[in-house]
């Protein structure tokens, strides 16, 4: 697993739902989500994720299908997980990453569940 504070320049974020087709191999959107984690990887863009995606991951991951989870047992999202930390540099979950978010929240006029950032 390799860390990385907030600064990481020029890194890309993943986003929760990128992590979630990208294990979901019946979803519609599970090539498409391989394929843009591919190029992205293959052009040497720093792919990162955060604490949160983690926590958001395992809560869509074991919700039950019906739900619209994933129905993952919690040690199949742990092994999801490891293989998250090893491929991707996970953030540190400081006060610099909030601020960063309060500035473009505030910058493009965020509004309602866009803005999200709450731990399930």
């Amino acid at each position: 697993m390799s860390t990385a504070d907030s600064s990481s320049s020029g890194a890309h974020l993943i986003d929760t739902n990128v992590l979630l087709r990208s294990v979901e191999a019946g979803h519609s959107m599970h090539a498409t989500a391989h394929r843009a984690l591919q190029a992205l990887t293959l052009a040497g863009t720093p792919l990162c994720i955060a604490p949160q995606n983690l926590i958001e991951f395992w809560v869509e991951a074991t919700r039950p299908l019906a739900a619209n989870g994933l129905e993952l047992t919690p040690a199949q999202v742990v092994k999801e997980i490891v293989n998250f930390k090893a491929a991707f540099q996970l953030l540190l979950d400081t006060q610099a990453i909030f601020t960063e978010w309060e500035r473009i929240a505030a910058l493009y006029n965020v509004c309602g569940k866009q803005a999200h950032v709450g731990k399930s």
